[in-house]
């Protein structure tokens, strides 16, 4: 009886049944030992790090892994440091989805590199939550990183604290005023001159500014001194005094008030006790008025009525 075959199964499906892209020896175990990644999460890399002889390729590896409802992010790390992270959303997910990545910290930051997320069926089961690894136990295999000759990635200005964003590709240096590049390609050099008068840029525009008027040369027919000073010079009631930078300070002695905000809260209490009690006789004195027209009205009308 004929037995089924299967011929030239493909390079993703047999890494869903081993460890690669992760080394052959890693135990894929995470640091509490409750969780070991399965075989079909990971099923191909490609990572280009830089060529340094500082640099063990045998330390990169797979950080951690934080599970959750819709998905997970897997974080790559070089001994236990991060620099790299990527994000798995399950509602769009297809199996043997690549995604792309990039370093995001220090000497890390021209890492870049792709991995391919076989299945998540497996890694489903296992308790949501964050899964931390060390590097023995989910090292990648070295035929995954790939060394890159490390070179110029960006460019930056700085003045002072200031830092500009990083530019890259073609980068052009452009003269300002007064300033010349030379460019010397035997020597792959670029020679920065500062030149006076060259006149290799436009003017600036303070070379416009209107021209200034004439200086004061005296004050009421008072030229000033060798050194440039015409001297202010006070009384008994006034007094000159330098008050910060290019400031003087003009105090009137004489008419400075003798009471203060407080005499003043008792002068103006007293004044409106005194407007209080001005009324009130107002009003007596009207009183009074009026008695003394009655008295006179009821002096009249009895005489009136007895004349003798």
């Amino acid at each position: 009886m004929a037995t089924g075959r299967v011929w030239n199964p493909g390079w993703l499906d047999e890494n869903s049944q081993r460890n690669y892209p992760l080394a052959e020896g890693a135990t894929r175990w995470d640091t509490s030992g409750t969780m070991q990644l399965p075989n079909d999460l990971l099923v191909d890399a490609v990572i280009s790090v830089p060529y340094s002889t500082s640099l063990d390729i045998t330390l990169f590896h797979i950080q951690s892994i934080n599970v959750f409802a819709q998905g997970l992010t897997l974080t790559i790390g070089y001994n236990g440091t991060s620099f790299a992270t990527i994000t798995v959303d399950k509602t769009v997910f297809t199996p043997q989805t690549t995604y792309a990545f990039v370093g995001q910290a220090g000497d890390f930051q021209d890492v870049a590199g792709k991995i391919t997320i076989g299945s998540l069926t497996n890694l489903s089961t296992a308790t949501a939550g964050a899964l931390v690894f060390t590097p023995a136990a989910t090292r990648f295999e070295t035929r995954v990183l790939r060394p890159n000759i490390r070179g110029v990635t960006s460019l930056a200005v700085q003045n002072g604290t200031e830092l500009s964003n990083p530019i890259s590709g073609p980068v052009i240096l452009a003269a300002g005023q007064n300033i010349r590049l030379m460019m010397d390609e035997t020597n792959n050099t670029i020679r920065i001159d500062a030149l006076q008068t060259a006149n290799l840029a436009t003017a600036c525009s303070c070379d416009e500014v209107t021209t200034l008027g004439q200086p004061i040369t005296t004050i009421n027919g008072v030229a000033p001194d060798n050194t440039g000073n015409i001297n202010l010079v006070g009384s008994d009631c006034l007094t000159i005094t330098a008050s910060g930078q290019n400031a003087l300070n003009l105090q009137d002695n004489c008419a400075k008030p003798c009471c203060g905000c407080s005499e003043l809260d008792v002068i103006a209490t007293d004044l409106a006790s005194l407007g209080s009690q001005i009324k009130t006789m107002d009003a007596f004195s009207q009183r009074l008025s009026a008695m003394i027209m009655n008295l006179q009205t009821n002096v009249m009308t009895n005489r009136a009525g007895n004349p003798s």
